[in-house]
């Protein structure tokens, strides 16, 4: 995957983040909290792929 593949990915899952995070503010069920800390898990997972890179 290239370096601007990696950027927009993670782009993406900081948006859903954002999303959930704020879906999560205005009702905080159980099921929302799952869906945040998932997309946070996803987002994690995207900078995990990405540290290498700021090494570099």
């Amino acid at each position: 995957m290239s370096t601007v593949e990696l950027i927009e990915q993670w782009l993406e899952k900081c948006d859903q983040a954002h999303q959930a995070q704020t879906r999560y503010d205005q009702d905080p069920t159980p099921t929302n909290y799952s869906r945040l800390k998932r997309a946070q898990e996803e987002r994690g997972a995207v900078e995990r792929r990405m540290a290498p890179l700021a090494g570099a």
